[in-house]
């Protein structure tokens, strides 16, 4: 993994303190970056790993993605055989971790291991030192993002360079909005001074953290002026940010899919090419120089899941989950099994996370519909109206008719579904999208 990198190095001198070097052998060492999103914690951490590597104090570096149970089983999958090389000299980095519980069953230790974790937590149980990486001053700010624009400020520069000193100070020192901004204005030609205006403005309107009304500024310019790239990145919003497969939006695609695209069938990659690119202009998402797979920001996501309406993340959703049906359905497949095999495809099996929750979130309330005959019978209305889209109907009409069936079974037990209900349910299905 490469990335640039800019700003103060004052870090790579305490991960150097913490991790030691190899020419000493040492006991396995580990340490977490820790900070908000946005801050550079990933950044920092892939910098740091190739200079060591560069100067041929690993072997090996690599890289996992530790924001689910499945992302980590995924990376293991290609690097399991190399962890027990020994007396190697390999480093692990351990990016995005959400909670010391996902991590557990994959914390590998070995004599000679050294480890990064990158995480939003203060601590984590496993990690031997922690290190806070602090939001940049004000002044490198601004100079990063005059540096990312595309052609030299015109017009006055003192009111440019303060308008960058503003976002700034707003944006408080997150690299990733940096760069989201400067896309702004290379995007769509706008001055910084129009920017800081619009955030101004904008910020009047909008509750919330300046970060939000910075997203909510780029979702309403996309929204007017490609729809096709925010309807691409509604759908990948429901798949790990990490390494989204490109593949599968390049072949094989529905009348309904493209058309909810809005994205004519001859001209489907020129669309595609074009929205990917605006998206990568406004550092929303990158993609893998090799594989061509794409990744997310998490961040971008979460802010995305949250200012959608509520009816253009359905639609969305229900387009994500047709598209995933038909590429990972079997055809011949007359029958679904809902709480059994889904019948994936090896190659994306962890990239369909949401469709793996709605087997997971069946097996989880038919074994609970006593006590939550309506949220399995949502489930199941979910999936019929997602399912809906596909050619085949025949799928959307058993879930819903299972669904029917669920609520039938609740108005004759005719009890009261109160608090307890609801603690169960949130407990064993977080549905980010509720």
């Amino acid at each position: 993994m490469s990335c640039e990198f800019f700003g103060p190095r004052d870090v790579f001198d305490s991960l150097d303190k913490v991790l030691g070097s190899f020419k000493r052998p040492s006991l396995f060492r580990s340490v977490a970056l820790c900070g908000v999103d946005g801050i550079g914690k990933s950044t920092i951490a892939a910098e740091y790993v190739n200079a060591k590597a560069l100067h041929d104090e690993y072997n090996h570096v690599f890289w996992v993605h530790g924001e689910s149970y499945n992302s980590l089983m995924e990376s293991f999958t290609d690097i399991a055989l190399h962890l027990k090389i020994p007396d190697d000299k390999w480093i692990l980095v351990f990016d995005n971790v959400e909670s010391a519980e996902i991590l557990a069953p994959f914390w590998v230790l070995s004599k000679y291991d050294k480890t990064i974790i990158t995480t939003r937590k203060s601590s984590l149980s496993q990690v031997d030192t922690g290190i806070e990486v602090a939001p940049w001053d004000p002044e490198t700010d601004t100079e990063f993002l005059i540096s990312l624009l595309n052609s030299e400020i015109q017009g006055d520069f003192d009111a440019e360079a303060k308008a960058a000193l503003r976002l700034s100070r707003a944006l408080f020192g997150r690299p990733l909005m940096l760069k989201h901004m400067a896309g702004l204005a290379n995007l769509y030609g706008l001055r910084l001074s129009e920017l800081a205006n619009m955030y101004l403005k904008t910020s009047v309107t909008i509750p919330g953290s300046a970060h939000e009304t910075i997203w909510v500024i780029s979702f309403r310019r996309l929204a007017r002026s490609n729809t096709t790239a925010l309807k691409l990145l509604s759908v990948m919003a429901f798949s790990p940010p990490n390494q989204i497969p490109r593949s599968l939006f390049e072949t094989d695609l529905t009348d309904s899919f493209l058309e909810y695209l809005g994205i004519l069938p001859d001209e489907h990659s020129h669309s595609f090419n074009g929205a990917i690119k605006d998206l990568r202009t406004l550092a929303i998402l990158d993609q893998d120089k090799v594989t061509g797979n794409f990744f997310v920001y998490s961040a971008v996501l979460q802010e995305l899941i949250t200012g959608l309406p509520s009816e253009n993340l359905q639609a969305a959703f229900d387009n994500a989950t047709a598209l995933l049906y038909h590429k990972f359905i079997k055809e011949e497949q007359n029958d679904i099994q809902f709480t059994g095999s889904w019948n994936q495809s090896n190659e994306h099996t962890q990239h369909v996370p949401h469709f793996q929750h709605f087997k997971e979130s069946l097996e989880v309330t038919t074994h609970h519909k006593d006590d939550m005959p309506v949220e399995h019978a949502r489930n199941y209305w979910r999936l019929s109206q997602a399912l809906n889209r596909v050619p085949d109907k025949s799928g959307s009409d058993e879930a819903r008719r299972q669904g029917e069936r669920c609520l039938k079974q609740r108005l004759r037990a005719g009890e009261d579904y109160g608090r307890r209900t609801r603690d169960v349910y949130d407990y064993f299905i977080p549905v980010q999208w509720r």
